[in-house]
């Protein structure tokens, strides 16, 4: 799973390993909603394992998305993405809402 941000809106490296070398369309698809969108791709450039494209993704924080890469009408790859505006090192879904339990007892279980 891939994870990219809204704080960026310029641009965005999403690497990948597709199916084949080519690919001509990027698709994204929202979870929550199930609305497709196109995303223009800027520049993409291709190393000797996997490919980099530079986009510009519009995308909500905390929510989930699906993207189909395509070669015409052949998806040669697909993933999931989160979008967070968290560092990925120090995320945690429970962020401010779940504190834990604290308690002095202490016990033997034989």
């Amino acid at each position: 799973m891939n994870i990219l941000t809204t704080e960026n809106v310029l641009t965005q490296e999403f690497n990948f390993i597709p199916r084949n070398g080519n690919f001509d369309g990027l698709f994204l698809t929202d979870e929550m909603t199930n609305v497709t969108v196109q995303v223009p791709i800027i520049s993409s450039v291709s190393t000797s394992y996997y490919h980099v494209i530079n986009a510009v993704f519009n995308l909500i924080e905390n929510r989930f998305y699906t993207v189909n890469i395509n070669q015409a009408e052949t998806v040669v790859f697909k993933e999931r993405i989160f979008c967070t505006n968290q560092p990925p090192v120090s995320f945690s879904n429970n962020a401010g809402v779940y504190v834990p339990f604290t308690t002095s007892n202490e016990f033997i279980i034989l």
